[in-house]
Formats: structure tokens, sequence, C-alpha cells
């Protein structure tokens, strides 16, 4: 006999806030978000020498040559000044649409009925019902609070952990453990 999970949940603002930041930040955009931050370091890092190496009047006093200019310290830093704005900005857009999103279809948020199984998976709410076959979906991932089902590549599904009892998280774990030939599941 195969597993099936049927659970009700509702998500309020704060949470849906959570699994947008979990979306947001997940681990591949971490990675480009290193190497972004490295490459930009390397590339000012590189402008300043030679700009500092072919303006550079070699004087014979020693404490001229340790002191370092402060608009040298400024472009050393604009980098990462740059990325925290940049990140920032971004994170407070997807902060207020993430709200505006909630507050206009808040229906796809509360009362939603999700059904798990081998074949499928199917959400059902107020005035809406889906069901989406596995070899259609594009990954499983599951985080500290909740277990994040992709129908396309920035677009997921939320189960929270918190509101499943302990015998479904674990049914719901074998379900997706069984589907790893079918997609791409990352279990904790």
């Amino acid at each position: 006999m195969e597993k099936e999970v049927v659970t009700t949940q509702s998500l309020d603002a704060k949470t849906v806030n959570k699994v947008s930041k979990s979306i947001l930040i997940s681990r591949k955009w971490r990675v480009v978000l290193y190497i972004v931050i490295v490459t930009v370091f390397g590339i000012t890092n590189l402008i300043t020498n030679k700009t500092s190496s072919t303006t550079d009047n070699y004087s014979e006093t020693p404490s001229q040559d340790n002191v370092v200019p402060a608009s040298e310290i400024l472009i050393m830093l604009l980098p990462a000044v740059v990325v925290v704005v940049v990140f920032i900005i971004l994170y407070i857009v997807k902060r207020k649409a993430t709200q505006k999103q909630f507050e206009k279809k808040g229906r796809f948020f509360r009362n939603v009925t999700s059904t798990i199984n081998n074949k499928f998976f199917k959400t059902q709410g107020e005035g809406f019902e889906n069901t989406y076959y596995w070899e259609e979906m594009y990954k499983v991932k599951e985080t500290p609070q909740f277990y994040l089902i992709y129908s396309e590549k920035l677009r997921a599904h939320v189960i929270d952990k918190a509101q499943l009892d302990p015998w479904q998280s674990d049914d719901i774990k074998e379900i997706f453990k069984a589907l790893e030939p079918k997609i791409k599941v990352s279990l904790k």
C-alpha cells in the first residue's frame, strides 16, 4: 500500500516572509554572492594597485610611506558597501512583494490542504485545486523549518514542519526519499 499524507495548513505573513528569505538566500545564491564579492574586491584591488603604483612618489621619509590616504580606504571599501546596499535593497523589495502577495492572494496561504504521495502532489484551497505529478516538478528541498516543493526554479509550495504531526513528517520524508530517481531531492 502506498503512503499518502494529507495535511491542512495556514501560513501567516511572518512565516511567508521566512519562506521567502529561505528561497532568496539558498545555498546556490550564497555561492554566487560570494563569487561576486570576491571578484569585485579583486578587480578593485587590481585597479587601486595599478593607480597607486603609477602615482607613487618614492620619498625618502619613511613616515609618509606608511600612511594610507582616506580616499584609498574608501575605494577599497566601496565594493563591500555596494554589495551590502544591493543586498539590503533586494531584501526590502522582496519582503514588500511578499507582503503584497500575502494581502492580495491570502486564500493561497490559508486553509490549504496538501496531499502528498508517490504519484503526485496536490493542493486544494478556497477556489483552487492543483495536481502536480512528480515528473513535472523541479525539486524538493528540506530546510530546518519547511519542506519546499518547487514546481519551478523559484516557485515553491511550502509544507510547514511545525504544523505536521510527527508521523506525518516521517511519512513525508519516506515519500520524498522514494522520489529521488524522478526529481532532485535534498533532505536533512
